[in-house]
């Protein structure tokens, strides 16, 4: 069997782009990896079901994804057979050149034309994409093979579901053509920088910044963030990631040497707060939950497939399965939809007969209050919605030890002393574990989800006494 020849793939390219020193990491260090998250894991498997349905556009062709590492080279032999048989629809067609590997989603033969088509679970056309697709038409191009047309494939927004799936509905066809041409040259140059920083003794030295997050979160942060020193601007997390990123790399890491006059006097304000070790509640906040007569208190299991579940539903649209409330007029219920089914008109029933008129809705996390805002309309007419969780993200609410990127249950347990949730899976979880229930793992599931939403309502609770409290 032949040996890989090959040193580069699409996504090491890629990571190569984003940072060269992430690259040399992950081909001569990997052992200093991070352990991948759930959540990044759920993304991968629904780029899969995303790629797999997009098959449908072109039905009826061969796949050649290789089943082990080890069966690369066997794929790139079958997608060069398949090409010498004008094979019109190949899928996962494997081509190597240049010391590149790529699996191209979708290859068509029509008329005596090869188009090429990349498949992404997003609603929209980014840089990045356009980088991976410029990779793939330079190792297309250098194979051999003349591509009439490449094409961007990803979900349509405005596409609602009736009935079955139609994927030439649901996806759209962006063609990259022109620009994946012009690119020709500099991916050439790229790819020449990056084997040039594998053959490096140690890794590149590249300060960590904006390109540890963007496009895609490293996961060497634990091994090139660990000597941060306890000074640093990033660790005041009321500040948002971007703008400590720009104070870092602009001005200064050390707090102690950033000048005061390019700070905001908020900036100033969270600095000196997260160096005292006191708290910081924004009084106009605190003013307007003290002046709130009734509240009730709930907390959501939401869901955001990629691939629209429900009839009348979008991609990605934001979708209730499951609430938690408590209020001093009907007390504490929770329920979730049985695993499947539409879980719309269970929820909307839920707060018609619980949330009374005039009531303000306490939630935690925007997504939950722009889904709450459709559903007590009808449900509870005159009923406002409050987004308490926003505060700890956008430094309304700050102690040391919260951060805008974490999720209201990480920074509740940093603010309120004594408060734990008992398992702390996070909003993104609860929702995919939920819509990947299988029949045999259903009561565990359905057990968590029910202790995720009752800990979460808690949270919100204690989080508005606290702080009407004063």
């Amino acid at each position: 069997m032949p040996e890989d020849k090959h040193t580069l793939s699409k996504s090491t390219y890629v990571r190569g782009m984003q940072c060269l020193k992430s690259l040399y990491l992950h081909k001569n260090r990997p052992f200093l990896r991070d352990r991948i998250s759930a959540e990044q894991l759920a993304k991968f498997r629904r780029g899969h079901e995303v790629g797999a349905l997009a098959h449908e556009l072109f039905p009826g062709g061969i796949n050649c994804a290789p089943g082990h590492p080890s069966q690369y080279q066997k794929a790139v032999e079958k997608t060069l057979k398949l090409l010498d048989e004008k094979c019109p629809v190949i899928y996962e067609a494997a081509f190597e050149y240049d010391g590149v590997l790529i699996f191209l989603d979708i290859l068509t033969f029509s008329e005596g034309i090869w188009n090429a088509y990349e498949v992404k679970s997003s609603l929209r056309v980014s840089e990045v994409f356009i980088t991976d697709a410029a990779l793939q038409y330079y190792v297309l191009k250098g194979s051999g093979l003349e591509i009439s047309d490449f094409f961007l494939v990803h979900m349509n927004g405005g596409y609602i579901r009736q009935g079955e799936i139609v994927p030439r509905e649901m996806f759209v066809l962006s063609k990259v053509t022109e620009e994946v041409q012009r690119r020709l040259e500099i991916t050439k140059e790229n790819i020449s920088l990056a084997n040039e920083a594998l053959t490096l003794k140690k890794s590149p030295p590249i300060e960590p910044g904006n390109q540890c997050f963007a496009p895609y979160p490293c996961d060497f942060m634990g091994h090139c963030w660990k000597n941060l020193s306890e000074n640093s601007i990033y660790h005041i997390g009321g500040i948002t990631k971007e703008r400590r990123l720009l104070l870092i790399s602009s001005i200064s890491d050390d707090i102690s040497q950033t000048e005061p006059s390019l700070l905001s006097a908020e900036e100033k304000m969270l600095i000196e707060v997260h160096q005292r070790g006191t708290t910081h509640v924004d009084p106009e906040l605190r003013n307007s939950l003290q002046n709130i007569d009734s509240a009730a208190y709930a907390s959501l299991l939401l869901i955001k497939p990629a691939v629209p579940l429900f009839e009348g539903t979008k991609p990605f649209q934001t979708i209730a399965a499951g609430i938690s409330l408590f209020s001093e007029k009907t007390g504490n219920h929770t329920f979730i939809a049985p695993p499947g089914s539409d879980p719309r008109a269970y929820i909307s029933d839920f707060l018609k007969n619980h949330v009374q008129p005039g009531e303000t809705l306490i939630v935690s996390s925007a997504d939950e209050a722009e889904v709450c805002k459709s559903l007590v309309s009808d449900a509870a007419p005159g009923c406002a919605i409050l987004d308490l969780g926003s505060a700890l993200k956008t430094g309304k609410i700050y102690k040391k030890g919260i951060d805008t990127e974490y999720d209201f249950l990480q920074n509740l347990s940093t603010f309120l002393p004594g408060y734990k949730p008992s398992k702390n899976s996070g909003a993104v979880m609860a929702g995919v574990n939920y819509m990947n229930v299988k029949a045999y793992d259903e009561v565990k599931v359905l057990t968590e989800s029910q202790k995720y939403l009752e800990d979460t309502n808690l949270g919100v609770r204690k989080l508005f006494e606290f702080l009407v409290s004063g």
